[in-house]
């Protein structure tokens, strides 16, 4: 009897060890991936992007771990997130660009090519008062009245919590419009969208800040103003930071902005499929902005769900991103979920 119990301890101990070596990392018990979740659409949407090709490609369990855009550096320094997708760096102090330099957090490229903060009004108004600057809103400020103090307009700028906030409030006593507008904090990403899109809706004037890629940007009713190069912008302040360099000093234009994937030292070392991707992964900006209006149009809040919606419309462009292996596990499960939702 004891001889019979060896005998089959040593068969699955054999069989445990065989498995072992065959077994795909991807199932390994704690397989979770962990992506920063900022409170803006395009970060929202990229993100459900990405998490659905990690998981139905690659067998990950992606979570989102939502905090502020400020904590970026912190976060991915001491990997308490894995990966950030949409990091907006012109908008981040140097000490981000620090961390990159040592090699604490690794710099995977550009997500957009042509990604941008811009200062906007309907294209309308533009062409009707002949508004082309940031400039020449302090002459049309009583085309967008503030009601509580009638003799001021509204600007609307950025939640709180993001990095370009208070770089808007100096930009606005740079270029003399602080005496004609209050400006306007939004309490949520969400609230902020739809001063934009209601006063598209509803052809009405609004002031404020907004950014490609986006819904808001998507409806084709805006025109973005130009800014002007104050005397104490440099090269090399444009270079690193379009908004205020380190002692707040220099205000440069928005340019076409350093939209960057970032990933944590010890993330970068222990998964290089997901790297691959990583380094990969590159949507239109274009098309990140019309899936956001065909989710807003149509009243669609899930992420899931417009993940699905981009990935079926833009086949094409994520293919070239994933494995072979990847690809026909995504494909199927799309094509699952298609036939569910039929």
């Amino acid at each position: 009897m004891q001889i019979s119990l060896i005998i089959l301890l040593i068969i699955v101990l054999q069989s445990d060890l065989i498995l072992a070596d065959t077994q795909n990392p991807m199932d390994a018990p704690d397989n979770r991936i962990i992506l920063h979740g900022g409170d803006w659409d395009s970060f929202k949407l990229i993100n459900a992007i990405a998490s659905y090709i990690l998981k139905n490609g690659y067998g990950y369990t992606p979570q989102i771990y939502p905090e502020p855009e400020k904590k970026v550096s912190e976060s991915l320094s001491s990997r308490t997130v894995d990966i950030s997708l949409e990091v907006w760096k012109e908008n981040h102090p140097p000490e981000l660009q620090n961390y990159i330099e040592i090699g604490a957090i690794i710099d995977m490229g550009k997500i957009y090519e042509n990604a941008a903060h811009t200062y906007i009004i309907p294209d309308h108004v533009a062409q009707q008062y002949s508004i082309r600057t940031m400039e020449d809103m302090q002459h049309y400020w009583y085309l967008c009245k503030d009601p509580e103090e009638p003799t001021k307009g509204l600007f609307y700028n950025a939640l709180i919590t993001w990095l370009v906030h208070d770089s808007n409030l100096k930009k606005l006593d740079a270029y003399g419009l602080s005496p004609y507008y209050n400006p306007v904090t939004m309490p949520s990403s969400r609230a902020y969208e739809e001063v934009f899109m209601k006063a598209a809706r509803e052809n009405r004037t609004v002031f404020g800040m907004y950014w490609i890629p986006s819904a808001v940007m998507g409806t084709g009713y805006w025109k973005e103003l130009e800014e002007p190069t104050l005397p104490s912008c440099t090269n090399e302040t444009i270079l690193n930071l379009n908004l205020v360099n380190a002692n707040q000093s220099q205000i440069c234009p928005f340019t076409s902005s350093s939209v960057h994937k970032l990933v944590s030292r010890d993330f970068y070392d222990s998964a290089p499929e997901v790297v691959s991707f990583l380094i990969a992964l590159k949507p239109d900006e274009n098309e990140i902005s019309r899936t956001l209006t065909f989710g807003y149009l149509n009243n669609i809040s899930d992420w899931d769900r417009l993940s699905e919606e981009y990935l079926i419309n833009n086949e094409e462009k994520w293919k070239s991103w994933v494995s072979t292996d990847a690809y026909i596990r995504i494909k199927r499960t799309l094509a699952v979920n298609t036939d569910e939702t039929e």
